[in-house]
């Protein structure tokens, strides 16, 4: 999509932007609480810069078929194609570029460059062969929301294997890749809400300082990036929990990583009850894992959230296979009538 179509300055159509930036006006003049008025600003270009970013979020290709369409079934009814992205910028993107008209554009329209480049609009559609073993030994799990629909996401670093997924096949390329797919089942299938917003839980417990080195430095880096870029202002809330007690080194390699909206969300958690109780302030007990001291009926892995994923994930493989006993779109199959809520 041209950046030139990306405009938000209707006069007719205020966007409301951050606490100190009322709307912006015709001619892209942004107005602020003080009464100020000034032109929309123009970021410098820094193009190594960019191409040096573009290169570390750069995905593996998807399976082929990447899009799995059936053929010698005449009644089988592929699933429709995504919408097209829209044509206003949307707010999250100016909220990342901090109230910078020109820099929301820039950045949204990295992700549409992105997302064009890796096929992310049908990433949801493809096939996953390594899913499984990615599931088995990279812990990360979907579950329940919080008190006010946002999704929570559970993350335990130091169970991650990522020797014995790289053993079966799954690269780091890859394992990016289903990365990228989980993020896009949270905001596309299981929240449709463009502005909502996480809970996110990363699990330190047990973690060693040797575990921090090598693929597993570059794949932290990765996926930080892909979320800062991509997804901006989607996390609500993180608590990194049972951090040990020489943390602090590691966060300070991790911190630039991260974007400055998120860091503010950051909340490093030791004790069990300060965990219980910062978690009880956000997630209802009922949607809180036992393993957490919660009464949440599944554990984790378990979830209504990471059954459909595994579900709909193999289905995408039956069609890949050619097999299209789910009916179609033109049947009772709800993975092949869902369609994203949008293409970003």
């Amino acid at each position: 999509q041209d950046e030139d179509n990306l405009a938000t300055e209707k006069p007719d159509q205020p966007v409301i932007l951050l606490d100190n930036v009322i709307a912006i006006g015709p001619g892209g003049a942004i107005h602020y609480e003080d009464g100020d008025s000034r032109p929309e600003p123009q970021p410098a270009k820094n193009h190594k810069k960019d191409k040096e970013k573009e290169n570390l979020l750069a995905l593996s290709p998807p399976p082929v078929p990447s899009v799995p369409l059936p053929k010698g079934d005449p009644n089988f009814v592929p699933a429709a194609l995504s919408p097209p992205p829209p044509v206003f910028l949307p707010l999250r993107f100016l909220r990342a570029g901090k109230g910078d008209v020109g820099e929301g554009k820039r950045r949204y329209k990295a992700t549409l460059d992105w997302r064009k480049a890796n096929q992310i609009d049908n990433i949801l559609r493809e096939p996953s062969p390594h899913f499984a073993t990615i599931k088995k030994y990279y812990p990360h799990f979907c579950h329940g929301r919080g008190y006010h629909g946002e999704p929570c996401y559970y993350e335990q670093p130091p169970k991650t294997k990522l020797k014995m997924m790289q053993n079966e096949g799954a690269s780091i390329d890859k394992i990016l890749r289903h990365y990228a797919m989980a993020t896009e089942f949270q905001w596309q299938y299981l929240v449709r809400d463009d502005l909502r917003r996480s809970i996110y839980i990363i699990d330190l417990q047990g973690m060693r300082f040797s575990d921090f080195v090598g693929d597993v430095v570059d794949f932290v880096k990765r996926a930080s990036g892909l979320s800062s870029q991509h997804y901006p202002e989607r996390a609500g809330a993180v608590y990194v929990i049972n951090v040990p007690a020489w943390f602090k080194m590691i966060w300070n390699v991790v911190k630039p990583w991260v974007d400055e909206a998120t860091l503010k969300k950051i909340s490093i958690l030791r004790d069990k009850a300060e965990i219980r109780r910062a978690m009880e302030e956000r997630i209802p007990l009922h949607n809180i894992p036992q393993e957490y001291g919660g009464k949440s009926p599944y554990p984790l892995g378990k979830s209504p959230e990471e059954v459909e994923f595994a579900a709909l994930v193999e289905h995408n493989n039956r069609l890949a296979r050619g097999d299209t006993s789910c009916g179609g779109a033109g049947g009772d199959c709800r993975f092949c009538k869902w369609t994203p809520a949008r293409s970003y």
